[in-house]
């Protein structure tokens, strides 16, 4: 990924975190799946100490699936439940690593 790219990721990751943000405050709702996200904790393209914040705030009755490889400390204190997935075939092989539309 070339500089201007990543700067694209970011600003899209931060777009998807506010999501996120308002979306574990409508009680409607019963669960949340979050793709790839502790990849990106691990890229820093946010940081832990505000994914623990905003999981602490959300609404009580919403699940919420953290999908990647990589799980802080942290995040593993106040998880509910924690499954690690071993991929057996990834487009990431192909050094393919963002997709727009997709990952961002």
């Amino acid at each position: 990924m070339n500089d201007e790219e990543k700067q694209e990721l970011k600003v899209e990751t931060r777009k998807g975190l506010e999501v996120l943000v308002a979306t574990l405050k409508n009680s409607n709702i019963d669960l949340i799946v979050v793709d790839e996200i502790l990849g990106c904790l691990q890229n820093q393209l946010i940081y832990e100490d505000e994914l623990v914040l905003v999981l602490e705030n959300k609404a009580k009755n919403i699940e919420v699936a953290l999908l990647g490889t990589y799980c802080p400390e942290k995040l593993q204190s106040i998880a509910d439940l924690i499954n690690e997935v071993t991929p057996k075939r990834h487009y990431s092989e192909k050094s393919i690593w963002a997709r727009k539309g997709i990952e961002y």
